[in-house]
């Protein structure tokens, strides 16, 4: 019972580091189009709400 926990408690680490340093590289490769994508984002929002 221990161990298969243990193993569980292993195999969640591992995917939860995975996880981070995916979006740690996700962030550093997007990091120069944030600007330019949220200003999309603003001007989308704002034409639905317009739509709307």
């Amino acid at each position: 019972m221990l161990r298969a926990y243990s193993l569980d408690v292993e195999k969640l680490y591992t995917c939860s580091i995975v996880w981070y340093l995916h979006f740690l590289l996700l962030n550093a490769t997007s990091h120069q189009k944030t600007k330019v994508e949220t200003r999309d984002t603003m001007l989308t929002t704002n034409g639905v709400q317009v739509l709307r």
